[in-house]
């Protein structure tokens, strides 16, 4: 594309795409959030920063958007140091208060300076802390892209750092399945079980068969009877 398109395709993306829009557009893309700060003359800056990416990882380096119409432009290019305070969930009060254009943003929340250059530390709000000093600034339309070479790095709380608390799971263990008992089988009656099995006769119900009755008169010498009350009142009457 030559140079000439690029311009008139620009011209025609400022026609068509305004201000707003673009805004609500980068809006509804989640990122995190950073509160970039610097020192100068004794005096903190600082601004909420969404504009943030890594840039390389030898040697350390990162980029940050900045405006110009905002106050920590000129301190950031005048001292060459700036730090990127990330945030964590809970600063959301922080994030919102150096998003506003107030001046008395430092005089209420907790900071202390930190790293060699003393630049300002969100002691109660930071989850990272990462010092910078400037390689070199592009401008981009009404802001600068100010690249910073990262020179000191601070974790604000320990479970930040990379593998601080990781601690080996131990192994997983599962507990021995329970072998289910089968439910107890009822309990069928005799009469039953004959019933329910055709061609078996109980035990004894057959003549000839071992523990079959014996045929003959219920009582007798031959049982015994002289020993049974029956006999002694019945068979001497009937001489049976």
């Amino acid at each position: 594309m030559t140079e000439a398109a690029t311009e008139a395709a620009t011209e025609r993306h400022q026609a068509t795409v305004g201000p707003d829009a673009y805004r609500r557009l980068m809006g509804a893309f989640p990122t995190g959030v950073a509160v970039v700060t610097t020192l100068s003359g004794g005096t903190p800056y600082g601004f909420t920063c969404t504009s943030l990416c890594s840039v390389a990882l030898d040697p350390p380096m990162l980029l940050v958007c900045v405006s110009d119409r905002g106050r920590t432009a000129g301190p950031i290019a005048d001292s060459g140091r700036f730090a990127v305070n990330l945030l964590h969930h809970r600063a959301r009060p922080a994030a919102r208060l150096f998003a506003a254009g107030e001046g008395d943003r430092f005089a209420r929340v907790r900071w202390a300076p930190a790293g060699a250059d003393g630049l300002p530390m969100l002691t109660d709000d930071a989850l990272a802390f990462a010092a910078c000093r400037v390689t070199h600034t592009v401008p981009a339309g009404d802001h600068r892209v100010i690249f910073g070479a990262v020179t000191e790095v601070r974790f604000a709380v320990p479970e930040a750092a990379p593998g601080a608390g990781a601690t080996k799971a131990p192994p997983a263990t599962t507990p021995p399945l329970r072998q289910r008992r089968p439910p107890p089988r009822p309990r069928r009656s005799s009469t039953a079980s004959a019933a329910s099995r055709p061609g078996r006769r109980r035990r004894g119900s057959e003549p000839g068969r071992r523990g079959a009755p014996r045929a003959g008169p219920p009582c007798g010498p031959a049982r015994g009877a002289r020993s049974c009350p029956v006999y002694q009142w019945c068979c001497r009457r009937l001489s049976c």
